[in-house]
């Protein structure tokens, strides 16, 4: 059993704080509108490790890119975990929304993988268990 969540959004072109409610297990991010040769997925797991990523180039409709249509980039720093507090300023006056510090958790989403307007969806899942057996280096 898991948990899983579905987000689409348009960018504004700045890095993204995509609140998901949890740090996933596995998350797939994908930018709709991404030019030829570069990622318009990326697969992303903490257990890939810091700044790793699979990215999905999108392919020229000649079939032909500048770069490996999938390759595991050891440096992509696209995404990354997500977790912080927030005060939170409550509503003026009102006991029902009180002031105080929010936690949060989720991804963040690297402005280079996104341009202003481009249509964003992410799929994040958050597994039962989470294992590294610690046998592959």
């Amino acid at each position: 059993m898991h948990e899983s969540v579905i987000v689409k959004f348009q960018a504004d072109g700045n890095p993204c704080n995509l609140e998901l409610g949890f740090v996933p297990d596995f998350a797939e991010i994908y930018n709709l509108n991404a030019t030829y040769g570069s990622p318009f997925k990326i697969e992303w797991s903490p257990l890939f490790g810091e700044g790793q990523e699979i990215w999905h180039n999108r392919i020229a409709d000649n079939t032909t890119t500048g770069a490996s249509s999938i390759y595991f980039k050891n440096s992509g720093g696209y995404i990354s975990a997500y977790q912080g507090l927030a005060y939170d300023p409550g509503t003026e006056n009102d006991d029902s929304d009180p002031a105080g510090a929010r936690g949060f958790s989720g991804i963040t989403i690297a402005a280079g993988f996104m341009s202003d307007d481009d249509a964003i969806l992410v799929k994040a899942l958050r597994s039962l268990r989470l294992e590294d057996l610690g046998d592959i280096g």
